[in-house]
């Protein structure tokens, strides 16, 4: 089995979770438990941070969402074996950890983060397709039609809609425009609305058989 090693950048953050007082690690231990399935990494990482300002720094934030991620993917067979194999890995920088209390710690933190694990597995079957959706914008235009007489004060125009989309590909993030005219955003927001109503219907139906997920962006 191929060992665990923390990234550089997360060195601060396992420092941080060792130094914060018992009672701030309550306070992270207990929104942990807390946290509502579908919950997007930014607002994680936002809502942990004002749990206890002064204390929780973006680096711890950053670590224990990255737990949810790490145990989606079942590295070891128990929360208690992963705890020693992270501790372990922290321990080859700093030898003078102590390492009883980080592996309390994160026995503690994996235990309650069931919804952070299936948040990350939706997060991640998300992005197995090419091409993710990730943000969108419409700039309005107005264009002029002139006739052949330039001089002329009939005057014609025409209003175009400048759609962007962005969104992730395996290069990294892209964007594409499209230009719609008013007949083209109504079919568009005929789709949508149909798509969002399939989705309530496939939910109604199955009340009961699943928990629905949704990722709160």
């Amino acid at each position: 089995m191929q060992k665990l090693q923390i990234p550089s950048d997360f060195e601060i953050g396992f420092k941080d979770l060792v130094g914060i007082e018992e009672s701030c690690f309550i306070e992270i231990e207990s929104y942990i438990a807390k946290t509502p399935l579908g919950i997007s990494p930014s607002n994680f990482i936002l809502g942990l941070i004002e749990v206890n300002t002064s204390r929780i720094s973006t680096n711890l934030a950053n670590v224990i969402y990255s737990f949810g991620e790490l145990l989606s993917k079942k590295y070891t067979s128990s929360i208690t074996e992963l705890a020693v194999e992270l501790t372990n890995a922290y321990k080859k920088n700093a030898p003078t950890v102590n390492e009883k209390l980080l592996e309390e710690r994160l026995i503690r933190i994996f235990s309650v983060s069931e919804n952070l694990i299936l948040s990350s597995k939706a997060i991640e079957l998300l992005k197995e397709n090419d091409n993710v959706y990730i943000d969108s914008r419409i700039i309005t235009d107005i264009r002029l039609v002139f006739n052949n007489e330039l001089t002329s004060k009939d005057k014609c125009a025409l209003i175009i809609h400048n759609l962007r989309l962005n969104y992730l590909a395996s290069g990294g993030e892209k964007e594409f425009y499209l230009s719609l005219d008013r007949t083209d955003l109504q079919k568009l927001k005929e789709t949508i609305e149909r798509a969002i109503k399939k989705e309530q219907h496939i939910i109604e139906d199955n009340l009961g058989k699943f928990k629905f997920i949704h990722i709160d962006e």
